[in-house]
């Protein structure tokens, strides 16, 4: 994979920056923009740290034809081995660049992505030491695809009001990077090397920018963001900080009701439609909705439906680890609050994850050989279904597969069958005895 034809482009609204990139029969151009006196003096850096995952997934070498920093430099075999661990079907690539060269730095502000999620909405609003007081936060226009430029527009000024109310700036930079990775990874998978590559486009302009966690430390799968990962994108320009892992998202959306509970009003967490409010029945809606009845909040949240869809928490099948990880707090902290309905539902949930309740064995039984699969339902983050594939057939069956290689096709075990069987039936008793 070349990375070449870097241009630095003047343009109404600020600065592009843009490089073509040329990799097995493919070539494409990618763009990367905003005001000037944040990105007019970036580098080829972004682009290695935009580049770096896709060729190892084409399993190619990369060359940067433009100056990247010696400190990323000196880091991105690192990066690319740990890419290795998480999924071994990635190779690591040789990266040559035509130059090494320090970026400068002209600011000393700290900066923080901000998209009105949960994770970025707690970010922007906690007191914080480390790595210092956000000065400013930084809004991407141009990272959901879905969005057509009408509600692209709705969007950035929801997320102006929301700066407003947390007395910030909100800077706005542009990228046309998920049209390039998505069809080869996915942006779950490349968020926290996209993300990285907007810090480093803004990097002139701030010593930090903070990346919001999506998990706790108990609960961190490997993932395309990840608090071992992201900080070794940092130059000797912007330090790249993946926010702290002491708190899960169910204990960020307890802080925001406790200590800021305006900020919920526009929470924007769906994706599955064009659409500026969330729709309330995709994972993400329905996940975040259940975190907020849990803790008594869901009327704040306004861009929500008003009630949750217990029936479609549990027609969910969720199969990575770490996804059905968010769960378990909710559950947890709904039994806590006696909101036993809710607590049901998720575990319901969680329960047909692991175990095929007993109409789909039944349906599974009229269709000759197939086999219900549940550490396979779903569609979930690639890292995370590496690590579950891995984990799941070495604690239920004692298999060691290699990780990243879809298995063989095969006969369902007599044990896996049976005890799912036994499983769900002791389930049904455990439903249907009164508490």
């Amino acid at each position: 994979m070349r990375v070449s034809d870097i241009k630095r482009t003047e343009v109404d609204d600020g600065i592009e920056w843009s490089a073509r990139i040329a990799f097995a029969d493919h070539e494409r151009t990618l763009h990367f923009g905003g005001p000037a006196a944040l990105v007019g003096e970036a580098d080829a850096s972004m682009f290695l740290a935009a580049a770096v995952l896709p060729a190892m997934a084409w399993q190619q070498d990369l060359q940067i034809d433009g100056p990247v920093s010696p400190l990323l430099m000196s880091r991105v075999d690192r990066i690319a081995r740990l890419y290795h661990a998480m999924d071994p079907t990635l190779r690591v690539p040789v990266v040559e660049v035509a130059e090494e060269r320090a970026p400068e730095s002209t600011g000393d502000a700290i900066g923080a992505f901000f998209s009105r999620g949960i994770d970025s909405t707690y970010s922007a609003s906690i007191p914080r030491t480390d790595p210092g007081p956000i000065d400013q936060l930084v809004y991407c226009r141009s990272l959901e695809p879905v969005h057509d430029p009408e509600n692209s527009g709705r969007e950035l000024e929801r997320s102006k009001e929301v700066a407003a109310r947390l007395g910030l700036p909100l800077q706005v930079i542009w990228t046309d990077l998920r049209a390039f990775t998505d069809p080869m990874l996915g942006w779950s998978s490349m968020h926290g090397a996209g993300l990285s590559a907007m810090a480093l486009l803004v990097g002139q302009a701030h010593r930090a920018m903070v990346i919001p966690s999506a998990y706790d430390i108990s609960s961190q799968p490997p993932c395309g963001s990840h608090p071992s990962l992201d900080p070794l994108f940092s130059t000797e320009a912007v330090t790249v900080f993946h926010d702290h892992v002491d708190r899960g998202r169910q204990e960020k959306i307890r802080w925001l009701a406790e200590h800021r509970p305006e900020m919920l009003e526009l929470i924007k967490v769906c994706y599955s439609d064009n659409r500026i409010d969330n729709c309330g029945q995709c994972h993400k809606c329905l996940m975040t909705m259940a975190g907020l009845r849990a803790e008594g909040a869901l009327h704040l949240a306004t861009q929500f439906p008003s009630e949750l869809d217990l029936d479609a928490v549990r027609a969910q099948r969720v199969a990575g680890l770490g996804v059905r990880s968010l769960w378990v707090p909710i559950a947890e902290r709904a039994e806590a609050t006696g909101d036993r309905d809710l607590a049901d539902a998720v575990g319901d949930m969680l329960h047909a994850c692991a175990v095929p309740p007993l109409r789909e064995l039944a349906a599974l039984a009229r269709k000759p050989g197939s086999c219900f699969d549940g550490e396979r339902t779903g569609v979930f983050e690639r890292f995370d279904r590496t690590q579950s594939d891995a984990a799941l057939a070495l604690l239920r069956h004692g298999e060691v597969i290699t990780r990243g290689v879809d298995p063989a096709p095969a006969r369902p075990r007599a044990s896996t069958v049976v005890g799912a069987i036994a499983a769900s039936i002791q389930h049904r008793f455990k439903r249907a005895r009164p508490r």
